[in-house]
């Protein structure tokens, strides 16, 4: 479980394992890619989930404090996308 404020931006990044991500409350956008462009992600707001497979990049901008549950099948990695 993670909970983050409002004007949060989580960087481009991809993980080892598959991640699948629960939306407690508050409301949050994610895109797939390398590079953060808010017009081509989606907003998911309490009830929403998501998936997303193993080393696919991907982002994430808070919007309004969130708290998401993140489920996973192996390690909980993180490799930022250095540009």
């Amino acid at each position: 479980m993670m909970k983050m404020v409002e004007g949060t931006t989580i960087l481009p990044h991809w993980h080892s394992a598959d991640e699948t991500v629960v939306v407690q409350s508050g409301t949050i956008i994610v895109g797939n890619g390398g590079e953060i462009d808010e017009s081509k992600g989606v907003r998911m707001c309490r009830g929403s989930y998501f998936r997303i497979p193993a080393k696919v990049p991907h982002w994430a901008l808070v919007r309004e404090e969130v708290i998401i549950i993140r489920y996973t099948n192996g390690v909980a990695d993180i490799q930022y996308i250095n540009k």
